[in-house]
């Protein structure tokens, strides 16, 4: 019953019409196809798909960047950021099931508990920042 009410209140407001051909007008797409990500983007999402495109698989610094030995205090692991600080996560042990976090800020090198060296260094441009 509520239903009721609420759609013949909206139909005598006029609500529903608009509604109606609003929903409509919008399923509706060229050659009868459905649009891809690109055709559809817009803002932040549609310039990380153009940068891949372009041959950028990594326009936000996302991957993870050490598979090799664990960074010392005269040989850091060297973390890319376009800001002052950064989120890091260490996995301490090779068979550890968890991930400690920490802060890393620009300067000199920090340690985690575990005893890898870690040095935030300025990292490529962000080309999707226009």
């Amino acid at each position: 019953m509520a239903v009721r009410l609420f759609t013949s209140t909206l139909k005598r407001s006029g609500l529903l019409v608009k509604v109606a051909r609003l929903s409509t007008s919008s399923l509706k797409c060229s050659n009868d196809r459905i649009p891809t990500d690109l055709e559809i983007a817009t803002g932040t999402e549609r310039k990380e798909i153009e940068a891949i495109l372009a041959g950028n698989p990594d326009p936000f610094n996302m991957h993870t960047i050490n598979k090799g030995p664990p960074g010392t205090r005269e040989a850091p692991t060297l973390v890319p950021s376009m800001c002052d600080e950064r989120i890091i996560g260490c996995i301490c042990d090779e068979e550890s099931t968890s991930v400690s976090w920490m802060v890393l800020k620009k300067g000199p090198v920090q340690r985690c508990h575990c005893g890898k060296f870690f040095q935030l260094v300025h990292g490529k441009t962000n080309a999707l920042e226009d």
